[in-house]
This record gives structure tokens, sequence and C-alpha cells, in this order.
């Protein structure tokens, strides 16, 4: 694979003379992740999301050496997380796949940009902070932890919310069917499960535009596995472990210059709350927002609010 020759499916809405904000983009593709893109724009952003190496799809997925299907990598995933620590194929280092935040920058003409991320992306965020702290202005963090273990043990804890919440996912009609009805049922239905939500709005305002951007997304092809869940995903994290990197990034987030805001739901049943504090209080120069839904930003009204502190924060800091 030529690392400087990569190819990124971008999409860059706002005003090119904005701030710049580039958002990690994983766990489902932009339809799900980048909710608050028009959000943020609107409050005086330029917005960049651009196709992570963990999506099935983009142009990256053909660049890979020795490229094999999902099977085999979540056969090599298995062995990556056994104990007994057995030789294991990975296409590439968490860091590899965060370092691509700057050839984005550099294909966009960007000195310097702020980053955010949500959930595997919010740690994709701290990690840019901590490594790049010479192309970051500042970054956002949503939904991500300090430590991979508690959220493991969280989801054993809250193993029967979430599979309630995915049980609803999976009756609902599935996007790839094409109807637009189906498209979305599933997308809100989504939200309803991350937002921890007993019953999805089904008429939720926010619901046109994500069938529209979930349209175009299987339009290109693009299908993500979730998150960590994706083998690719999960095998570059256990490398990266492997290799000392979280301890690495521990201690260089104790001595973060780079401004950092953290947001975090009371309510998330994927990353346990207490997360919050603990990445708050060990993140030097970090913030803490919270707010009263689950895994991403709650309803509309909610979303609303928070992508204006958000904007607010990063704008800032580019006056700054």
């Amino acid at each position: 694979m030529n690392k400087e020759q990569v190819p990124f499916l971008l999409r860059d809405i706002g005003d090119k003379d904005a701030p710049a904000l580039i958002c990690f983009v994983t766990g489902g593709m932009s339809h799900n992740w980048a909710l608050i893109d028009q959000d943020l724009a609107e409050n005086g952003l330029r917005v960049i999301t651009f196709s992570s190496r963990f999506t099935i799809g983009a142009p990256y997925e053909t660049n890979w050496d020795g490229d094999h299907d999902a099977e085999y990598y979540f056969g090599e995933m298995a062995k990556a997380y056994d104990p007994s620590g057995p030789e294991y194929d990975a296409p590439y280092s968490f860091l590899d796949c965060v370092s691509d935040v700057t050839k984005v920058m550099d294909q966009l003409g960007l000195e310097k940009a702020a980053v955010l991320g949500f959930s595997t992306g919010g740690g994709m965020a701290q990690i840019a902070i901590t490594h790049f702290p010479e192309r970051i202005v500042c970054g956002v963090c949503c939904a991500s932890c300090y430590d991979p273990n508690a959220v493991a043990e969280n989801i054993d804890e809250v193993k029967d919310k979430i599979a309630k919440n995915m049980k609803r996912m999976a009756n609902a009609p599935k996007p790839l069917e094409g109807d637009e009805a189906s498209v979305i049922s599933h997308r809100v239905a989504f939200m309803g499960a991350l937002m921890d939500a007993e019953e999805p709005e089904m008429d939720d305002p926010r619901a046109p535009y994500l069938t529209e951007r979930a349209k175009d997304d299987f339009a290109e092809g693009l299908v993500d596995y979730g998150g960590m869940g994706e083998p690719r995903s999960g095998l570059a994290w256990a490398l990266w472990v492997k290799d000392g990197g979280l301890k690495v990034h521990h201690k260089k987030m104790k001595e973060n210059k780079v401004p950092t805001l953290i947001v975090h739901g009371k309510l998330d049943p994927l990353v346990p709350f207490s997360q919050a504090a603990v990445l708050h209080e060990q993140f030097a120069n970090s913030k803490l927002i919270t707010h009263d839904y689950g895994h991403i930003l709650g309803p509309a009204e909610s979303q609303k609010k928070l992508s204006a502190d958000i904007a607010a924060f990063v704008k800032e800091h580019f006056a700054s």
C-alpha cells in the first residue's frame, strides 16, 4: 500500500473560509455518525468527513496488501484477543488509521484543523490530539472512553438492554432494500437505540436528511460492519495496544496542551458515563459537557443545542 497516495471519499460542507472541523467517521458510515454536520455548518464551521479504512467499499479497501474477506479477519481478530497471544495478521495499526487525518488535511491544503469523533471515532480524535498536536487546533471527543476494558465490562452488565435495542433495530426494514420508508424506519430505529430511548420517534425531523445520506452512501457501495466490531478495526486496535500504543497515548494525554472538549450522555448504553469523568480527569486541558441521553446527542433539540456548544468551542480556539 502506498501510504502517500491514499484516496478518500470526502464530504465537505459549510463556508470554505470558516474554521475547519474534520470528523472521524466510523461505526456506521456518514449517515449514522455525522448526524450533526449540517448543524455544525449552520453554526459557522467548515465540516469535513472522510471514509475511514474500516469502511467496506471505500477506496482504501482496494489498496490493502494481501486483502482478505471478512471471515478471514474475524478469525484473526479472535487470535488477537486470545490471552495465549498467538501471531495474527493485522493489515495496519490504529495509529495508521488516525494519521489519515493529516493526509486529508494535506490533500485539502489545511495546515491545521479541529477534529471530532463519536465512539470509536472519539478514540481516534483523542489519538490525533495527543500524537499530532502541531496540526490540531482543538478536539472534540464524543461518547469515547479512557479504558476500553471498562467498556467491555459495561457491555456485559447491560447486555439485556443492548440486546433489546439491537432486536428493535434488527426488526426494522433494512435500508439496503432501497425503499424510502424502510430507510427512514431503520435510521430512526438506530437513533432510538443509541439514544437509549424506549421507543424511537418515527417522525423524527432528521429522518429525511438521514434517508438521503443513507442513499448516497449505499449508492457509493459503502458498508460498515460497525466500529470496533469491524474485524480490521479490531485488529488495528489490538496491534496498536500490543505495541504499547495505549500506554504512550495515556502518557501524552497527561501532558496535553491542545484544548479538548469531552461530550458524554448520562444514559449511554455502550460507554459508561463514569468513563467521561475518568477521561476528563486524565486528559489535561480538557472540558467536560454532559447531556441527558445515550450514545449520540439525543433528539433533534438536544442535538442542536450541543452542536451550537461544540461550534462555539471550536471557533473560540481558532480565534485564539
